[in-house]
């Protein structure tokens, strides 16, 4: 319960989420602006790159569903929070893996399948995140922080996109497939650093 909780406690979970939120959304930045060309590298026809945008999507809005159900199995939204960033963290580097793995047959499919588990784990995520980031403040609070964090964490998203362009323009000269191996591996320790953080934040 919010009464029993430090406001302490709540003012220094706020500063951890919105530092939280550098890292996801720079790990958010690379998986929804350049999963597209990784899979065109990969040698997806415009068929598979269709059901590559479109099945992740559409099975993670379907698994959101259930998101009640599993933060309840995993005993709060903080624990299931801890979880689920480390599982989305994990998934990262198969993917980043099949950059550098030409011998394995339907590369193109395995993406679709790591990126169907990525996208669920995600939205569920953001179910939970929301509703522990709504107790941690009252009503007529919660615009003012939400778009105060928006403002700082969309400023950082906009120079981390900018800086993976570049990145992968140099190394199209180099190695493209390098390029994304390492590009997916930094989405995944983003991701995995944007879980320590996220469990110094306390439940409710």
């Amino acid at each position: 319960d919010i009464r029993s909780v430090s406001s302490e406690k709540i003012r220094y979970s706020l500063s951890i989420s919105w530092k939280e939120g550098i890292p996801a959304t720079l790990m958010l930045g690379i998986t929804d602006y350049f999963v597209v060309p990784f899979g065109l590298l990969l040698g997806a026809t415009s068929l598979e790159v269709g059901l590559l945008v479109a099945i992740p999507h559409l099975v993670s809005s379907i698994v959101q569903l259930f998101s009640v159900r599993l933060v309840r199995l995993a005993g709060g939204r903080l624990p299931f929070l801890n979880i689920a960033t480390a599982l989305q963290a994990s998934v990262l580097i198969p993917i980043a893996a099949l950059a550098i793995a030409p011998k394995i047959q339907f590369r193109v499919g395995y993406l679709i399948l790591f990126l169907i588990f990525f996208r669920s784990v995600g939205n569920s995520i953001a179910a939970a995140w929301g509703s522990l980031i709504s107790d941690y403040l009252p009503p007529e609070k919660r615009g003012h922080y939400l778009g105060r964090r928006s403002q700082v964490i969309g400023i950082a998203g906009l120079i981390g996109l900018a800086a993976a362009g570049t990145y992968l323009s140099l190394m199209k000269k180099i190695s493209p497939e390098l390029g994304f191996f390492f590009l997916f591996l930094m989405a995944s320790l983003c991701r995995f650093f944007s879980n320590n953080l996220m469990s110094r934040m306390t439940d409710i």
